[in-house]
């Protein structure tokens, strides 16, 4: 028996959950061949969309599987922090994603280490209440003076900072193909 909630030897279940549920399991590989394809949505896009909904199920399986696929891990991360996910009960802290986040927020280079605490602060400071003690991160009134000065901070400075270095790449790139 495995230590934890999911077993790697699960995914030689999937021939019987075939003969199961045949129309369940073409559905769901239906769903999947979808999502790795372009089309009018890029494919890169259609697995950060896959990942959500993976998260949102705790399914680790498909968040590995789907995570291969995006582009970077920033875009993986960035598409678990929007707004109207973060604000719902879509999002459960469950041991998939409190694993992801120790590996973000404390990460093993020594060059990524050194900002460790800048990025729990950051984290922290945008999470709503409830997700923030899901994951165990403390906060209290010190750390919201830290966090809201930091944020002031950027705001009066990013008017500074050259427009190259302000906008990712993938945003530059979208505001030429829309002609802004």
């Amino acid at each position: 028996m495995s230590e934890h909630y999911h077993d790697a030897a699960d995914l030689k279940l999937m021939k019987e959950m075939r003969k199961l549920a045949p129309a369940d399991f073409d559905a769901w590989l239906g769903l999947d061949k979808i999502v790795g394809r372009d089309g009018a949505i890029p494919r890169k896009y259609r697995e950060l969309m896959a990942i959500a909904v993976a998260c949102t199920t705790q399914c680790p399986y498909c968040i590995e599987a789907h995570a291969k696929g995006a582009t970077t891990w920033r875009q993986v991360v960035s598409l678990l922090a929007m707004e109207r996910m973060l604000s719902g009960d879509a999002i459960v802290v469950g041991p998939a994603a409190r694993s992801l986040a120790q590996e973000i927020l404390h990460p093993r280079p020594l060059v990524l280490k050194m900002a460790g605490p800048l990025f729990v602060l950051i984290t922290a400071g945008l999470l709503p209440e409830r997700l923030r003690e899901g994951y165990g991160l403390n906060w209290d009134a010190r750390k919201e003076k830290r966090f809201r000065r930091l944020v002031k901070t950027v705001r009066v400075s990013l008017p500074f900072v050259p427009r190259p270095l302000r906008i990712v790449p993938n945003a530059r790139s979208a505001e030429k193909s829309l002609g802004v």
